[in-house]
């Protein structure tokens, strides 16, 4: 069965042609308003990773991967049967705004508008997107090593053992 999405105005190119499958895995990459390197701050960082860890998001989706850069962030994520795409990205990018305008004690944007999102085909190109993924911090050079980067994850029941280090 396949969800079709409602558009409101606002971003609307990002939204042609876009449905939610059940079951289909995206990459999901939501930019800070203005390109904002907001969380390079560290206490913003470790907000958005605790969120991203916290089962009240994942309700009938679950994330295969994620990584929090300084002004955006990537979410490799399987979609269950019965919430699309759409609602999925919203919880994510309302979460992470409450938990940081609290923090900062505002009400200010956290996030653009908008989305973007890349439906991953085969289960062959789930490794292959969680590998960029988690392997964006050395490519902006945060990192020399993966596991000198503390704000990524990635689920055990795919990739349980397997070496994600840039090749």
């Amino acid at each position: 069965m396949e969800i079709i999405e409602k558009t409101s105005v606002g971003t609307k190119a990002l939204r042609k042609g876009r449905h939610s499958n059940p079951r289909q895995i995206y990459s999901i990459t939501s930019v800070c308003i203005h390109r904002q390197k907001l969380f390079s701050n560290v206490i913003y960082a470790r907000l958005v990773a605790k969120t991203l860890n916290e089962e009240k998001l994942w309700l009938d989706a679950k994330y295969l991967a994620w990584v929090v850069m300084p002004d955006h962030i990537h979410v490799l994520l399987e979609l269950g049967d019965k919430e699309p795409l759409s609602l999925v990205v919203q919880r994510i990018k309302s979460l992470v705004a409450v938990a940081i305008n609290q923090q900062r004690n505002l009400r200010q944007p956290v996030w653009q508008r908008g989305y973007f999102d890349h439906a991953i085909r085969s289960d062959e190109d789930i490794r292959p997107a969680a590998r960029y993924i988690v392997n964006n911090p050395i490519r902006a050079g945060l990192a020399v090593n993966i596991g000198d980067y503390p704000y990524w994850s990635l689920t055990n029941e795919w990739f349980d053992g397997e070496d994600f280090t840039l090749l």
